[in-house]
């Protein structure tokens, strides 16, 4: 089942279940206050959707100025630290995520924590709980303070770069609020001290807000996903006996709205129990085609003895471009299009329409697009027929096709306007058949097949720019 685009991937389209995220510090499972996050009904009594990201502690502290402070793991600081009057104090940490002053100095504002060159000070302090937030200025090389991070949360010990949490006494990791160590801290997975009940739990949540499936400390998502989750840790709990349903080829294409259950986590640093589907294929890395597929049934099988306590589901953000030929291979209808389903060494092969036969792949069409592209970046397609059946894919919004003769059915994606925002580019264009009158849309080079450019308004054939796989 671990293929590109696999149509047997488990379908996460359950009732019942909260699956998302806690956006402040509140009590395992209470509901998230309204705190200006995108909330999303899933099903009855299940909701939300977090846009997740790639970075670990926060990008303000994964550059190169931070990470070269402590190598092998992610930044930390000391536990022992400076006034600017040189005085030194140690600090303890407690609760889910606090720092606990010394008693001579109650007040850690203005506190500097050190690790190399790099000193971090302690702007303000917000308790929520047991858990605070601070604001931290940093210096670098002596340079002067400068804010670093608006809202950082404390882990106890250090994450190496594996993406490990480990119990590293007198040392303090500090998680801004866009790495996954902080978002699980929101989500209500506070890691607190080691041997704590949500460690491992914490531990899980970040490789699966990152989608490290195979605890590598490598990222296999990109910035602004949408994600939901749930967990066997009392904080977003499954209940017993809740089923994983699954795609079948007469649901194919996924519709570009629902979440698709995609992996299981333990509470420890080790590969994800099982592989349903890859959150973002074309950067997943090679290693998650060896984990186990994930079981047809029920979420029982994967917490005993399976070990699984964070399930994951997400949408099915990128889709292959597959180019049919109407008439079993032999007829005038060439389209790309996402609505067959085609992957090299899978026997299930699903056509568009019945009669088409597959005939090559054009590159990865971007399915869902996550937050951190701009829209106006971004240009939709969607799939016309003619009214004498002539089927192909254009941009959504052109004209030409916007009469009584063509029939929009439906979007089937986005394309990039800029080549430099794909990885690979390939350029979508397209095509008339000088003969047939045939229009098809494709990245292949189709001069040699009696194709020629269909020009817009600009004197262009361009629809945009896709990946290739």
């Amino acid at each position: 089942m671990n293929l590109w685009c696999n149509a047997v991937a488990g379908g996460l389209l359950i009732a019942g279940v909260l699956a998302g995220c806690v956006v402040g510090d509140e009590a395992p499972g209470e509901a998230p206050p309204d705190l200006g996050v995108v909330h999303q009904q899933v099903g009855p009594g299940g909701w939300d959707e977090e846009a997740n990201g790639r970075s670990t502690i926060g990008a303000a502290f994964e550059t190169d100025a931070y990470m070269a402070a402590n190598p092998g793991e992610y930044f930390s600081v000391s536990t022992t630290g400076t006034r600017a009057s040189g005085k030194s104090e140690t600090i303890t940490f407690t609760g889910g995520a606090s720092l606990k002053p010394s008693p001579l100095n109650p007040d850690l504002v203005g506190l500097i924590l050190s690790s190399g060159n790099v000193r971090l000070r302690i702007a303000s302090v917000r308790a929520s709980g047991t858990v605070s937030h601070y604001a931290i200025d940093a210096s670098v090389g002596g340079a002067l303070f400068t804010r670093a991070c608006d809202d950082a949360v404390p882990l106890f010990g250090v994450i190496d770069r594996t993406g490990a949490h480990l119990a590293t006494a007198q040392r303090i990791t500090l998680a801004c609020s866009d790495g996954s160590g902080a978002k699980c801290i929101r989500f209500g997975y506070p890691a607190g001290l080691p041997n704590s009940a949500l460690w491992g739990p914490h531990q899980a949540c970040m490789q699966m807000v990152t989608a490290d499936y195979c605890a590598l400390g490598t990222s296999n998502t990109r910035t602004g996903t949408s994600i939901i989750f749930y967990d066997d840790a009392s904080v977003y709990q499954v209940p017993p006996g809740t089923e994983l349903p699954i795609m079948t080829m007469a649901d194919w294409p996924p519709n570009a709205e629902d979440y698709y259950f995609e992996a299981a986590f333990r509470p420890s640093h080790t590969q994800a129990v099982c592989s349903a589907r890859a959150r973002w294929p074309l950067i997943t890395n090679d290693c998650v085609a060896a984990l186990p597929d994930c079981p047809h049934d029920t979420v029982d099988h994967l917490i005993d003895p399976g070990g699984a306590v964070m399930f994951v589901a997400s949408r099915y953000n990128q889709l292959r471009l597959e180019h049919w030929q109407s008439l079993d291979g032999t007829g005038d209808d060439h389209v790309s299009t996402v609505r067959g389903y085609f992957n090299p060494g899978d026997d299930q092969i699903k056509p568009p329409w019945p009669g088409y036969a597959h005939r090559g792949m054009d590159g990865v069409l971007l399915r869902v697009p996550p937050a951190s592209v701009p829209s106006d970046h971004l240009t939709g397609v969607a799939l016309f027929r003619s009214s004498g059946g002539d089927t192909f894919v254009a941009r959504s919004d052109d004209p030409r096709f916007a009469t009584a003769s063509f029939t929009n059915l439906g979007q089937e994606g986005f394309v990039y306007k800029n080549e430099s925002d794909v990885l690979n580019p390939r350029a979508l264009r397209l095509y008339r058949n000088r003969a047939t009158g045939d229009r098809t849309s494709t990245t292949a080079d189709v001069s040699a097949q009696e194709y020629e450019p269909l020009l817009d308004a600009s004197g262009s054939n361009l629809i945009g720019w896709i990946a290739s796989q």
